[in-house]
């Protein structure tokens, strides 16, 4: 939180201001977001008995055969996470235009929690724990040596998706470190070398990898605690997640993910600290990022040393 006597400065510039702003999260693209009722709850999850191989024939003036399906529930709890700052009256009395130090206050918390929540889905999506299908890549083939093939091994996942999740993946998630490796990595530019721009950008990246969409974590965030210098590194590490989703979440639909949220996506409230000389500004959300359908998903570990 910025202080009196850092807010008023020597003429400034009303039309220029300097601040490093929330500009690469992708979470919301990952896992969409979808509203719910209760901060608790449950959904319905269909078994795969409508997949099976059934006796269809029946004899003449016979009965056909009964068949049936299942649905168990499986419950979520949602968390709240939230952030306050004050804004003292001598703090916004000094403050020279284009601060409005109410507006920067809501902002930087908002952002903070955008920053938890883009962290929250990066560690879910890049657990092994999370997904029963899931491999490292290795030194050995790592996609950033001569012996790797990117390609590959995204078609092996992609095969074992369809066959233990009856769905073929059609979206993929990966680092910014990944994604640098891969633009120069002999077996993906071989591919395209011939082309009009000869230059891999998501989209072609996507299309080499059979994919409708490849999702690239280039955020990063500082690591350190308020008050050390400050030590960057990327939210997105070496990973990469090839999974199913739908374009819109719908029911009877499985889907890798979501992120659950009840009510306001984010929450603003201020009210007055007298004894302080001045009013608290404070910023929650409710969410929980969630794996839906695991079966749905294949994780590729260290895709990069």
């Amino acid at each position: 939180m910025p202080y009196f006597n850092t807010v008023h400065v020597n003429k400034p510039l009303t039309n220029i201001s300097v601040r490093y702003n929330w500009v690469e999260g992708i979470a919301d693209q990952v896992f969409p977001i979808v509203p719910v009722q209760k901060e608790s709850d449950v959904y319905f999850v269909y078994d795969t008995d409508n997949l099976r191989l059934d006796e269809t024939l029946r004899a003449n003036r016979g009965e056909a055969n009964i068949v049936g399906f299942d649905y168990s529930t499986s419950a979520y709890q949602l968390e709240e996470h939230a952030l306050k700052e004050l804004v003292s009256d001598r703090d916004r009395a000094n403050a020279d235009a284009p601060l409005n130090l109410d507006i920067d206050v809501t902002q930087h918390l908002t952002e903070k929690l955008l920053i938890r929540r883009e962290v929250d889905v990066a560690t879910l999506c890049f657990t092994t724990t999370t997904w029963g299908n899931n491999a490292t890549v290795g030194s050995a083939s790592a996609w950033d040596t001569s012996t790797s093939n990117p390609i590959a091994d995204v078609l092996t996942a992609t095969a074992v998706v369809l066959r233990s999740g009856f769905v073929r993946p059609n979206k993929a998630v990966m680092g910014w470190e990944v994604m640098r490796q891969l633009k120069v990595n002999s077996t993906t530019t071989d591919r395209i070398k011939y082309t009009e721009r000869a230059i891999i950008t998501d989209e072609i990246m996507a299309s080499l990898f059979d994919l409708d969409n490849l999702y690239v974590g280039r955020a990063a965030r500082n690591l350190n605690a308020e008050g050390i210098a400050p030590s960057t590194g990327f939210i997105w590490g070496k990973d990469m997640l090839v999974y199913y989703a739908p374009n819109a979440p719908s029911l009877r639909t499985p889907a890798a993910g979501y992120t659950l949220v009840v009510g306001d996506r984010f929450r603003t409230k201020k009210w007055r600290e007298e004894k302080l000389g001045g009013d608290y500004v404070e910023v929650s959300t409710m969410y929980t990022p969630r794996a839906v359908a695991t079966s749905a998903a294949y994780l590729l570990k260290q895709c990069v040393l």
